[in-house]
């Protein structure tokens, strides 16, 4: 295992330096790399142990028995490109200690991993693979760039965001969602129900906004913020010939793939599980966002979304990888280990390392006259 994922992680830095110094590179002449790399186990110390303690067994498996050698090297590629699609320094900056000391970003991890085991079953006693696979069929059978540049579009402004987040925090978001009553049905079933209603009437030809807002006004003050001013950026940014559509052939898909409504179940369990607390991560997300100074946090994701929205090559080379990872008996391997390395502490080390093979490792001097 130790030596299939080192030569995971050779590939990747001989991988960076080819796409940072090789035939993109605007020197004519080629650049002697100045090497400043120390053993791979200098860097990801608790990675190689839970390798060596066989804790990461199943990650094992999914590499060698799942993904071929031209999977492995997409994989390569589509952290290379993410790497790329980040402003010099950003991983450091994201791995630094001023930011992962605050307290939004604290409850990031641990909201993620509660979030893998309510797809393991250690969060509730009931697994829910069958959401991954939901998502395996989505990726697969939707046209979901259109839905990548609209979410963009919306996430691109300010006020939107803003206005989303205060929607996410406000506490009484839960009980009203666990207390909805629709077509006879309640909790759960009610959520499910109504969300699957909003999809059938957003996919039928001549549906506006104002629909969503007056079927919501029977369970929601919509005339009263955060709602009202959800609304009203909503009804503002959605275009009804050029963004519409594109939700519209979303809804189509959604409901003809996810029969069961699982994305819809897990949404009503993502609002309301206690152990979750969802309403207070957002909150607590919104005083970073409020700091001018976390705003590159912000803008890593806008980086990362715009590269794969204008990168085709690199779009389906994640697709693909993600169309193996996310087979429903796959992720019931992955998703195990991967709430391993969160808990332990490695992914900071991996993300750390990353940074390093793009940057610091293989700095190329500056040629002569070079800026």
């Amino acid at each position: 295992m130790r030596r299939l994922v080192c030569s995971l992680l050779l590939v990747t830095f001989t991988g960076t330096l080819l796409v940072r110094c090789g035939a993109r590179s605007q020197f004519a002449e080629p650049i002697a790399l100045e090497m400043r790399c120390r053993p791979v186990e200098e860097y990801i110390p608790t990675f190689l142990q839970l390798i060596d303690e066989h804790k990461l067994d199943n990650l094992k498996s999914v590499l060698s028995d799942e993904l071929t050698d031209d999977l492995q090297a997409e994989l390569i590629g589509v952290i290379i490109a993410a790497v790329k699609a980040l402003p010099r320094g950003t991983l450091s900056k994201v791995t630094s200690d001023p930011v992962l000391s605050q307290p939004a970003v604290g409850k990031l991890a641990p909201l993620l991993v509660d979030i893998l085991k309510y797809f393991t079953g250690e969060l509730n006693g009931t697994s829910h693979y069958p959401v991954v696979g939901v998502v395996r069929n989505l990726l697969n059978n939707c046209e979901l760039n259109p839905v990548l540049k609209l979410l963009l579009d919306l996430l691109e402004d300010s006020a939107f965001v803003d206005t989303l987040l205060d929607v996410l925090a406000d506490e009484d978001v839960k009980g009203i969602v666990s207390s909805l009553d629709f077509q006879g049905k309640s909790g759960r079933e009610g959520f499910v129900a109504l969300a699957r209603n909003l999809l059938v009437s957003i996919s039928q030809p001549g549906f506006e906004i104002t629909d969503v807002k007056v079927l919501l006004g029977q369970f929601i003050d919509v005339s009263k913020p955060p709602f009202s001013t959800f609304f009203t950026l909503i009804e503002k940014l959605i275009d009804p010939t050029s963004s519409l559509p594109v939700l519209q052939q979303l809804s189509a898909c959604m409901l003809e793939n996810d029969t069961n409504q699982e994305l819809l179940g897990f949404l009503f369990d993502l609002l309301t599980l206690p152990s979750l607390d969802i309403a207070s991560v957002f909150s607590e997300i919104q005083q970073l966002t409020d700091n001018p100074d976390n705003k590159f946090l912000f803008d890593v994701i806008l980086d990362i979304l715009r590269y794969y929205s204008v990168t085709e090559d690199a779009r389906l080379a994640l697709a693909r990888v993600l169309f193996v990872i996310l087979r429903e008996d796959v992720a019931a391997r992955l998703l195990p280990d991967l709430i391993v390395i969160i808990e332990s502490g490695a992914l900071r080390e991996l993300l750390t390392f990353a940074n390093l093979l793009a940057t610091k490792c293989a700095d190329p001097p500056t040629p002569p006259g070079g800026n």
